[in-house]
């Protein structure tokens, strides 16, 4: 299965809203805070294009997904910045399952474990190891609001279709 998306977004405001300023930040994530690593601050622009790019494949056990997004700013005060980043995420089913995905809408829907967990019967469900990097550049022009990489290894345990343990390291 190959997935390719490609997106764009323009986005203006009209001059009685120029005071209501464009921030970019993110959280940590691991999502068990609300803290932000890095964070522009309020930038009041006029304007702004955005460009986004997104691949995934299934092949087997093995999946591939990844999205590269590109932001431009007409902004006021701040010399018109730019700001990128992208995300990477490998993984591998060690049981044999594999990613559903949903063509009609195209989104990932959920792993279908074979078996499912019964442990009785000396069967434990679905077991995938993963990979994921994360980069964000916030920092252009007269704005300083910080890179982040991240790298993520995992380990999902999914019992059945409503049920799946996550172990993280970031």
């Amino acid at each position: 299965m190959l997935h390719l998306g490609l997106g764009y977004s323009y986005g203006s405001r009209n001059e009685d809203d120029l005071d209501a300023p464009m921030q970019f930040r993110t959280r940590p994530e691991s999502r068990l805070t609300d803290d932000r690593l890095v964070d522009t601050g309020p930038i009041p622009e006029k304007r702004r294009d955005t460009v986004n790019a997104e691949l995934a494949m299934i092949f087997g056990s093995w999946s591939f997904q990844g999205q590269c997004y590109y932001t431009s700013l007409d902004a006021n005060d701040a010399d018109d910045p730019d700001f990128w980043g992208y995300y990477a995420f490998l993984s591998y089913f060690i049981t044999g399952e594999h990613r559903n995905y949903n063509r009609s809408i195209g989104v990932f829907t959920g792993v279908e474990p074979q078996p499912v967990f019964h442990p009785m019967k000396g069967e434990w469900g679905a077991w995938e190891i993963a990979l994921r990097h994360s980069y964000v550049d916030l920092n252009d022009a007269d704005i300083y609001g910080g890179k982040e990489n991240n790298i993520t290894a995992g380990l999902n345990w999914i019992h059945n279709q409503n049920v799946r343990l996550m172990f993280n390291y970031i």
